[in-house]
């Protein structure tokens, strides 16, 4: 046997003898009054014990009642119903006292015994059964519904015994005439407790609730009582009050007190771990992340906060933030933002200069919330700063690129041109702007064939470009079409393309390189022009005109000459004489 079961089992010992001689004596008291008012004094006595088991017994079940909903404690739930059970039959052995108003049928000491041995027979049979229920076991029919048809039955089966059998005979329910029946009962009882209590030992060790041993101290005692009964009656019911206190203490514990221990406890687990998560999202952060109180005092200060404007946190507790981080200049831009916050307005991702501890200025991104309590009262402010130095400077390197970029497109002596997806303008170099007379201003953001192209290969064009973001042909690399410049002249464009796309591949603009060729085109134009007219002159002279090469093959020749070979003019090119007139 373990310690704890030894101490457990000298103050249950203790508890026992100290009740039983405290009953003894009282009774002993008694007996040396005058015969009535002993008489009267036990009854008294029996009555309000057995009338305070049946209030316990009824306490005790509209308790794991009520908590049930909450706990879904079967256990309990099943206990409290063996109670209400046995708090009826207590409460009719009660009522069929033979001193008591007759009931149904006459009362009778073997009225009496059989409503008490009902009573406990369901109390000690539940304690045994209840050993094997646990929170969650038979829900089907441990629950509301079904345990209050078990409370009909039996008392309708004992009330109708009572009203055929109220005479029957328990072979004289007494110890002193050394009742057999007294004797079986008495010993089946005393072996139910006892497998019981130790049934619900083993348990102790398996769950979490130190509440079962006043269970199990309480039915011990109700056991003993039931054994004194006979020959010490004030002893006996003195240990009956305490048993039920101890039973009643138990289940109030196990069903009240203990479901709201584990839920504080639980609470308390998760307000530890919600505050031990938060302190590593606090620390962790890669933003500083700093509190103040309403005269701007600081009361937190993160890891980041440390790296980033260079106090440790110890150096800044306490300390006014406006006198420590932030520049004369920005005072009252850092008032308006605690202003609008007060007043419920959204203070995020300003940007701001702060003081870093060696003087310097950091740029910094700010967004400010408040602190509220329980009754939503503004009782300080957060703050979360997020550097913006390697932004910036990643925004600079990449200013520097497309301006680097922008000076090599501005320098080619061809038009470069980005359409976005819309058709609208995203970049156009110098060229580009010379050509179509305007301002790089005014053509980025415009829609390039609303603005830039004929009115009469508009929609043509514009088709073709949705057709092509969409993926429906493929991109045509070289092209020739007018563009409509500022003062409505026409500029012909030699257009190289290619297709830009995203990461997943999906088309999202064109880049264009174009050459105005307007002028070529024009002087082209006037050389076929010039060349058909002297070919005309040419063929029409009467003279032979023909002309060759150093290798002397003919070029071209005139009508006149053609006619003479019988060939047509075009026919002559990259012919000799030997063609014509055969060697010898």
């Amino acid at each position: 046997m373990e310690r704890t079961e030894i101490r457990h089992a000298l103050n249950l010992l203790t508890i026992i003898i100290v009740l039983f001689f405290a009953g003894y004596f009282l009774e002993e008291a008694i007996d040396l009054s005058s015969v009535n008012v002993e008489q009267n004094l036990v009854n008294y006595i029996e009555i309000l014990t057995e009338l305070l088991s049946v209030f316990v017994s009824f306490a005790i079940f509209t308790i794991t009642w009520h908590a049930h909903g909450k706990n879904r404690d079967n256990h309990s739930l099943f206990l409290g119903w063996a109670f209400l059970v046995s708090g009826f039959f207590l409460m009719l052995h009660v009522f069929s006292y033979p001193f008591m108003p007759a009931f149904i049928t006459p009362n009778s000491p073997n009225k009496s015994a059989i409503f008490l041995i009902e009573s406990r027979l369901i109390l000690f049979t539940a304690f045994i059964a209840s050993a094997y229920i646990y929170n969650d076991t038979y829900p089907k029919y441990i629950n509301r519904r079904i345990l209050p048809s078990f409370l009909i039955i039996s008392l309708a089966i004992t009330l109708a015994f009572v009203s055929i059998h109220y005479d029957y005979s328990l072979n004289g329910f007494d110890i002193e005439t050394v009742s057999s029946t007294a004797i079986f009962l008495l010993s089946i009882y005393t072996v139910i407790i006892l497998y019981s209590s130790y049934l619900y030992s083993k348990r102790l060790k398996q769950i979490d609730d130190k509440n079962i041993i006043y269970l199990i101290y309480g039915f011990i005692i109700i056991g003993f009582s039931n054994l004194v009964y006979f020959s010490f009656e004030l002893p006996a019911h003195l240990l009956i009050i305490v048993g039920f206190f101890f039973m009643y203490h138990s289940l109030y514990m196990s069903s009240i007190e203990l479901p709201y221990e584990k839920l504080a406890l639980a609470e308390e687990k998760l307000r530890i771990a919600s505050e031990e998560r938060y302190r590593n999202l606090f620390d962790n952060a890669n933003d500083a992340i700093i509190t103040i109180d309403l005269e701007e005092n600081i009361t937190s200060w993160n890891k980041s906060a440390e790296r980033i404007f260079g106090w440790e946190a110890r150096e800044v507790i306490g300390k006014n933030i406006p006198q420590l981080i932030v520049p004369a200049n920005a005072q009252a831009e850092r008032a308006l933002a605690i202003r609008d916050v007060r007043y419920g307005k959204v203070v995020s991702g300003i940007d701001v200069a702060r003081l870093h501890k060696n003087g310097n200025k950091i740029d910094l991104s700010l967004t400010v919330s408040p602190i509220l309590d329980g009754n939503k009262n503004i009782i300080g402010f957060s703050g979360i700063f997020r550097d913006l130095t390697e932004r910036r400077l990643a925004e600079e390197k990449l200013r520097e690129e497309r301006d680097k970029a922008q000076k090599y497109l501005d320098v080619a002596g061809i038009m470069f041109l980005v359409l976005n997806h819309d058709q609208t303008v995203a970049l156009i170099n110098k060229k580009g702007c010379e050509i179509l007379g305007y301002e790089e201003k005014e053509i980025t953001g415009r829609k390039w064939g609303d603005t830039f192209l004929p009115e009469r290969i508009r929609d043509e064009l514009k088709k073709g470009f949705e057709m092509l973001i969409s993926g429906n042909i493929e991109n045509v690399e070289y092209f020739e079409n007018p563009v409509l410049t500022r003062s409505g002249k026409e500029k012909i464009i030699a257009w190289h393309n290619t297709v830009l796309t995203d990461k997943d591949g999906k088309i999202v603009g064109t880049l264009s390189s174009g050459e105005d060729i307007t002028e070529r085109r024009k002087s082209l134009e006037r050389l076929e022009a010039s060349e058909n007219k002297y070919r005309v002159l040419l063929d029409n002279l009467p003279q032979k005109i023909f002309s060759k090469d150093i290798n002397s093959v003919y070029i071209s020749c005139n009508n006149s000459f053609a006619r003479d070979l019988h060939i047509n003019p075009d026919d002559i090119a990259g012919k000799t004489d030997f063609d014509f007139s055969p060697r010898e």
